[in-house]
């Protein structure tokens, strides 16, 4: 049973000490590279110890990765980076490389595990639905239907065209309580442009929510005699939305309101969820089915 429990809770942390490095030349920070003070340095490296500095007969300067290659014209060290790309370069071509070093120096990356290379974004976040499917109790799936588009990046917006989006949220339940968290998907139609009407363009939004539900059955008088088939929650809700989620960019965008769920049971564990978003950010209204596919978890099972 103990061992089950830490096999769990290695699962569980496991993405956030695996997922650390995946750029060209990407480190816990940018804003201490070197280089040296030379006519003849043509990088820049992670730190001051690199082998590429040996053939250095100047001073050393700690400086920004932007200002080494914008202001001195610098390169990636060919040497000190993962991952450092064919544009890289070598200031000491003739050194005797030592890996193991060199791996002690620089730390414990992405590429150090063969089973991610190649996919890191992607195999952290399905290690971290894994993590929130094991401790959570519900799935909903449904559409979602954008009434109040979120807030685009774009400031002048003639015309929209809403689809219909994809929800996923799960939901870990507290007695008459919940806690719910999961994203939608949208994609809109804009166009911009007032002198062509047919001049749209793409735009897609991932937001991200969490929301405290409270049971409003346990209010009705009718409820505490003869209980109601039908649940309704209502509680607030925080959204958080970003524009082009897996290039970064456009992610500070909260939303702060009120989260409604209507539940109309469909057997012992399956319920259709009429559900609705109202935040300063956007107004969502969700329609799909709610899933109670585990009551207790692995190891509390395994322990019956």
């Amino acid at each position: 049973m103990k061992s089950f429990r830490q096999l769990t809770f290695l699962f569980l942390v496991f993405p956030f000490f695996c997922f650390s490095q995946n750029n060209l030349s990407e480190k816990d920070s940018l804003n201490d590279v070197f280089i040296c003070l030379n006519e003849v340095s043509k990088t820049f490296h992670s730190h001051d110890e690199c082998i590429g500095l040996e053939t250095c007969d100047g001073k050393l300067k700690e400086l920004s990765e932007e200002i080494a290659m914008q202001k001195y014209d610098r390169a990636v060290c060919c040497i000190c980076w993962t991952n450092p790309g064919d544009d890289c370069k070598n200031d000491n071509p003739n050194a005797t490389y030592d890996y193991e070093e060199e791996e002690r120096r620089r730390g414990v990356f992405l590429d150090d595990f063969w089973w991610l290379e190649g996919g890191g974004i992607y195999t952290f976040v399905g290690a971290f639905l894994g993590s929130v499917i094991l401790l959570s109790n519900e799935v909903f799936i449904g559409t979602s239907y954008s009434v109040l588009p979120p807030k685009l990046s774009i400031k002048e917006i003639f015309d929209i065209n809403t689809s219909l989006g994809f929800s996923l949220l799960f939901r870990k339940n507290l007695k008459k309580d919940a806690v719910e968290y999961g994203f939608n998907y949208h994609s809109f139609e804009i166009n911009t442009d007032r002198n062509s009407p047919s001049a749209y363009e793409y735009d897609d939004r991932f937001m991200f929510s969490v929301s405290y539900l409270h049971q409003m059955n346990q209010h009705f008088s009718d409820y505490r005699n003869k209980p109601l088939k039908m649940k309704f929650f209502l509680g607030p809700i925080v959204t958080f939305g970003s524009q082009d989620l897996f290039n970064n960019q456009d992610l500070n965008k909260f939303g702060v309101g009120v989260t409604g769920s209507l539940g109309i049971p469909l057997g012992k564990r399956v319920n259709i969820d009429l559900r609705s978003d109202i935040t300063n950010y956007s107004t969502e209204v969700k329609l799909g089915l709610r899933w109670f596919y585990q009551k207790k978890y692995p190891w509390q099972k395994r322990r019956n």
